[in-house]
């Protein structure tokens, strides 16, 4: 059942993320592993990567100390707003 879970949630988070999506933003260039020519350099996408990484890895070590005693909630979830966050801040700067 958690396998199922996943691919239904999976499927559903990629239509709301397309039914966001602007038409103008759709095209071959989008999400690729490569800066837009002309208007991010290489150096700003390690900058940006760099960034985005940082976040992810902090909200990751923050949510798993044992060490700390006022955390509540769910770890998880902060992991995957901080994964969502990065997302849709960064491929508007790198895919534009």
């Amino acid at each position: 059942m958690y396998f199922i879970a996943q691919l239904l949630g999976a499927i559903i988070g990629a239509c709301f993320l397309d039914s966001l999506a602007f038409i103008e933003t759709m095209s071959s260039d989008l999400c690729t592993p490569q800066p837009v020519t002309g208007v991010v350099s290489v150096r700003q996408c390690f900058g940006y990567e760099l960034f985005i990484t940082f976040v992810l890895v902090i909200t990751v070590f923050a949510t798993c100390d044992a060490g700390r005693s006022e955390i509540g909630g769910s770890g998880p979830l902060a992991i995957g707003i901080a994964v969502a966050m990065c997302h849709l801040w960064a491929v508007r700067i790198l895919a534009m």
